[in-house]
């Protein structure tokens, strides 16, 4: 009777890939592991488990009978180097070598070579000491544009406040992206870090699982920015267990229509239904989530008619919204700050005395401006919106 060896790809919590031969007897030999399966195989999958001991089977073959087995999610694409070295289409079962010669020994040899070459790459640590299990040790980071303007800080200071008061177990820390805002508070004596010095100096501090939450607006290029360099940080060998980025404020329909709802009711109770209101978003030009301002500015109109989204450097502009307001003829223009601070943009580009500022072309127009400094961030039922978000990832961290 012919013993039946199989060979075992499995995957460590780390991502590291596990090549075993076993027979009937379980025992056998390992031939590798490599941290290279991210870029090799174009995906990392992970285990639930945070042991690096831990490993779960990820795929099975049979040189006898030749059968496959995955136990990875059925979206997740075979792994494109056994595709090729057992010649087969994804999740094919391969026949029986014994009178199809599924599993040909020059098959088996182009295998070898593969893990051959990827084993010397990255062997995982866990098998020359046997790894250990570190306490977990969750963080929040908050990550913002950032802000100079002493008045409008307060808008943070409410983020880290409701915050604080839904997750009281785990520690949160702050993040500019700008460094011009990080430069000028340096000049001031207060000290911020970048993303990625925060998310260094965590991981040294020993945190094991970080959720980032982005307080963008929408998931334009600083999200994406903020998304691949944080992502990066969950690739570093002995670092994170896991990394986890919530999304925006505006990442879905239901986003969208809780924000409108909220922006609408904080309009200024001095507005009547003959004035219109204009909020200003910042816009990111030439990527796709600016069209998230048009959908928004859509759902406005539809509500309140007279209240309109524009951008300083997307779409729509106030060059676009401004024959509406000329047609709709109102009385009075409140303007309306739609960032999470109520920063420079919003003081100098949309309030300010400057010619080329929103104030000064409506008002040249012949309107009357009512201006208001209030950051959305400042707004408790928005700063929910971006903790549901946060909330969701934390019940997968």
């Amino acid at each position: 009777m012919s013993q039946k060896t199989c060979l075992i790809v499995r995957v460590s919590a780390r991502g590291n890939a596990v090549y075993t031969f076993r027979d009937e007897a379980n025992s056998g030999a390992i031939l590798g592991a490599s941290r290279l399966w991210g870029f090799f195989f174009g995906s990392r999958p992970r285990a639930a488990s945070t042991t690096r001991e831990a490993v779960s089977p990820l795929l099975i073959v049979s040189f006898q009978h030749a059968t496959v087995r995955r136990d990875i999610p059925p979206d997740d694409p075979f792994p494109e180097a056994f595709r090729m070295s057992f010649g087969m289409e994804a999740g094919e079962i391969l026949p029986d070598t014994s009178e199809k010669g599924g599993l040909t020994m020059q098959k088996i040899l182009l295998l070898l070579m593969v893990l051959t070459i990827l084993g010397p790459f990255g062997m995982d640590a866990a098998f020359a000491s046997g790894g250990s299990k570190r306490p977990p040790k969750r963080a929040i980071l908050l990550v913002a544009f950032g802000t100079s303007v002493p008045e409008a800080q307060k808008a943070y200071v409410q983020v880290e406040n409701q915050a604080k008061t839904a997750f009281p177990d785990v520690d949160i820390r702050w993040a500019y992206t700008s460094r011009i805002i990080r430069s000028k508070l340096a000049g001031q004596g207060k000290t911020f870090d970048s993303p990625e010095t925060a998310l260094a100096r965590m991981m040294d501090e020993g945190v094991t699982h970080v959720a980032i939450l982005s307080l963008h607006v929408i998931p334009g290029e600083e999200f994406h920015d903020l998304h691949r360099n944080a992502m990066l940080f969950s690739e570093m060998a002995g670092g994170f267990d896991r990394v986890l980025i919530a999304r925006p404020l505006l990442s879905s329909h239901e986003d969208l229509a809780r924000v409108a709802s909220s922006l609408v009711k904080r309009v200024p109770p001095s507005m009547t239904g003959e004035d219109a209101v204009l909020f200003m978003g910042h816009g990111t030009e030439n990527h796709p989530a600016d069209a998230i301002y048009s959908a928004l500015n859509y759902l406005l109109q539809d509500t309140a008619p007279n209240v309109f989204v524009a951008t300083v450097s997307g779409y729509p502009s106030i060059g676009d919204i401004l024959p509406k307001l000329k047609e709709r003829k109102p009385k009075k223009i409140c303007l309306m700050p739609l960032m999470a601070v109520a920063g420079d943009h919003a003081r100098k580009d949309m309030a300010g005395e400057e010619k080329d500022s929103w104030k000064s072309l409506l008002v040249a127009s012949g309107f009357r401006c009512e201006i208001v400094l209030t950051g959305i961030a400042e707004y408790p039922e928005i700063v929910e919106v971006w903790l549901d978000h946060l909330r969701e990832v934390l019940s997968r961290l």
